[in-house]
């Protein structure tokens, strides 16, 4: 379990869990991680992130990232590294159709090769400014309550 120390994720936002600084020589990113962790690390079976609520008594799940199961539902590994990408804020995190590998690459250091977008969200899914609605989560949250 790793443990973010005094930070709020806002909804749609990115949080950058690192296990290198992006100046240390083994890094690869040009975005600053919000955590630097050496001890996490991800599998490639039985992947399951889990993120809560900040109130330890709740032990509210907020969301999920794959069902842990079998090997990741997408990304690469070995010599092409590709990360795995939500592609759907509006199903579970559990469901396979919710993710895919990335296609592009940006905020990685010249010369890597890796596919994804490291402390941004991919380009593709940024809503066009002239037609975005803005939806906060207090919102959405009222309207679901307003329909029962």
């Amino acid at each position: 379990m790793v443990l973010i120390p005094l930070a709020v994720i806002m909804p749609g936002a990115v949080f950058l869990i690192s296990n290198y600084k992006a100046d240390d020589d083994r890094s690869l990113l040009a975005w600053t991680p919000d955590l630097v962790d050496a001890a996490v690390s991800l599998p490639n079976s039985r992947l399951r992130l889990r993120l809560y609520d900040s109130d330890p008594a709740a032990g509210r799940v907020i969301d999920e990232a794959d069902d842990g199961s079998d090997a990741p539902f997408a990304g690469l590994g070995g010599d092409n590294k590709a990360s795995m990408v939500r592609v759907s804020l509006d199903m579970s995190g559990i469901l396979p159709d919710a993710w895919a590998t990335a296609q592009e690459a940006s905020d990685w250091d010249p010369g890597a090769e890796e596919l994804g977008t490291p402390g941004t969200i991919p380009g593709q899914f940024l809503p066009d400014a002239d037609s975005a609605t803005q939806v906060t989560a207090a919102s959405w949250g009222s309207l679901k309550a307003a329909r029962r």
